[in-house]
């Protein structure tokens, strides 16, 4: 497990940036240092998750527990936005069924990009 996470106050944005093989518990071990972040948990920062150095190994199966995890923390998301930065067609596919399962199940946004500026751009709007 090899990330880091860095806040940009200027934007209201935490990055976070995960390098190498992502299991399902390196996310749950990133989101439990996010929720300790009183920034995300309880302030009004939007989330970009940079996977372009890392490789998922994720199943379907353990996207679904995934988005059960979030479905218990629903309040806090409220109103948050997510970017993930990918690379490859594995880790888009991946994050597509993640986003669709996530907004469907709480109405959290998330969205692939393959670009920084585009996905800062789409965080820092502020309607959608």
């Amino acid at each position: 497990m090899s990330f880091s996470i860095k806040i940009n106050h200027g934007d209201r944005i935490i990055v976070y940036v995960h390098q190498g093989s992502i299991t399902k518990e390196d996310i749950g071990a990133a989101w439990v240092e996010l929720l300790a972040l009183p920034e995300f948990s309880a302030g009004g920062y939007h989330l970009l998750s940079d996977y372009r150095q890392a490789e998922f190994q994720i199943t379907p199966a353990e996207v679904h527990a995934i988005s059960d995890y979030l479905a218990g923390i629903a309040e806090i998301l409220n109103g948050k936005r997510q970017a993930i930065l990918v690379h490859d067609p594995h880790d888009t596919a991946i994050t597509y069924l993640f986003s669709a399962e996530v907004l469907q199940r709480i109405g959290f946004i998330v969205k692939a990009f393959s670009t920084e500026a585009a996905a800062l751009h789409w965080l820092s709007r502020d309607n959608l």
